[in-house]
């Protein structure tokens, strides 16, 4: 599945199924991928997602790009050409591309029809609204004679931080079948 825009982040979900018994192989794999996108411009960080249970040969590594361009020059790259040909004597892949807010909406361990805009736009109101709604009044009520410039950079950060890591997963996980009606999610 590829979701793509012309501009802004990317992220890439690359999974893996693994032969049996190849799990030092994927390890060491990781680690040199790891150690080549650092050295990569345009490459943002490299997640490593742990095995769920009931599926040990399944493993996924999750690349964010600053943007489609960089993700590009990653694919097309010696580096990864070489990691990719080199991975593939010991698992087949399945890759994922997203970008935007998409991500939160995709799952890596499944064929999903992203939800339409509207349903995402939707999704991320009721969690913006409360995070800076708290944020703000937190803000006024101690630093109410600070700039308004650095107030509002201090609120986007917020913002920005708690809908990452509290608010999208939250509302994600509460609007899932809203979300993903039936048939829209296959196996």
């Amino acid at each position: 599945m590829a979701i793509t825009t012309a501009t802004g982040p990317v992220t890439v979900v690359e999974g893996r199924t693994l032969q049996p018994g190849r799990e030092a192989d994927y390890h060491s794999w990781v680690q040199r991928t790891i150690a080549a996108s650092e050295r990569f411009p345009g490459i943002q960080g490299v997640t490593v997602l742990a095995p769920r249970a009931g599926q040990p040969g399944q493993r996924f590594l999750v690349i964010r790009f600053v943007d489609e361009a960089a993700k590009g020059m990653w694919v097309s790259s010696e580096e990864w050409t070489a990691l990719a040909h080199e991975a593939a004597e010991f698992s087949t892949p399945h890759v994922q591309t997203a970008s935007g807010l998409e991500p939160w909406f995709v799952l890596p361990d499944q064929i999903v029809t992203a939800p339409p805009k509207w349903k995402m736009f939707l999704t991320i109101i009721p969690s913006a609204y409360v995070i800076s709604s708290v944020v703000v009044l937190l803000l006024d009520r101690f630093l109410h004679d600070w700039p308004f410039l650095m107030l509002n950079l201090i609120v986007t950060v917020l913002l920005g931080y708690l809908l990452t890591y509290a608010g999208l997963p939250l509302s994600t996980r509460l609007l899932h079948a809203w979300l993903y009606p039936q048939g829209s999610v296959s196996q």
